[in-house]
């Protein structure tokens, strides 16, 4: 798993070996979603600078998640107090 790049987790492994799929929320898809959300909001609920900097935090967020961890996204089930402090 880890020679594919995949995040190894209690999750994973337990899928891997007992072919049981484990549904997954990932942190950038979430962030995403919230973004759009937002984004067919702007005028009435949200300002467009809300949205810009929510836009700015998804960036800083894919940013730090490939410089820190090397991947592209993450299962919130393995988001620790570390990763929010860091």
């Amino acid at each position: 798993m880890m020679m594919k790049g995949e995040v190894v987790s209690v999750g994973s492994l337990k899928e891997n070996l007992f072919g049981k799929p484990e549904v997954e929320h990932l942190l950038i898809e979430i962030f995403q979603e919230h973004n759009d959300r937002v984004a067919a909001l702007v005028g009435k609920d949200f300002a467009a600078g809300t949205l810009e900097r929510y836009r700015t935090s998804l960036k800083h967020t894919r940013d730090f998640l490939q410089w820190k961890y090397k991947i592209s996204e993450i299962d919130v089930k393995l988001v620790s107090h570390d990763f929010v402090t860091s």
